[in-house]
């Protein structure tokens, strides 16, 4: 009886370790900071796309890609490109820019 009752238990044991109880692995994310001075801009996460008058954070996963576009004003012919700055996890991070106000950046 006692061998019955530890084969019971050493089968339930192994039961509950198959490979469809471990869990996926958890993709990295992110906190992003965009700003502009606290002017407003629009950007797009991917291609979902959101309209702001302020700074936000938002955590996104690996490989996001984010596009960033301002007004770009011109003030005695002088043409003022917007001061997008973008934080990954507090770290100022170089944008790529695309065009006078469109700036481009991916989480690696």
């Amino acid at each position: 009886m006692k061998n019955l009752f530890l084969s019971f238990i050493l089968l339930i044991t192994c039961i509950s370790c198959t490979s469809e109880d471990n869990p996926e692995p958890v993709e990295r994310e992110y906190l992003i900071t965009i700003s502009n001075d606290d002017k407003p801009f629009e950007y797009w996460l991917d291609s979902v796309h959101y309209s702001t008058n302020g700074p936000i954070s938002v955590y996104v996963p690996e490989r996001t890609q984010i596009t960033i576009t301002a007004v770009v004003r011109v003030v005695d012919d002088v043409i003022i490109i917007p001061n997008i700055k973008l934080y990954q996890d507090n770290n100022l991070v170089e944008l790529r820019q695309i065009t006078s106000g469109f700036f481009w950046y991916q989480v690696p």
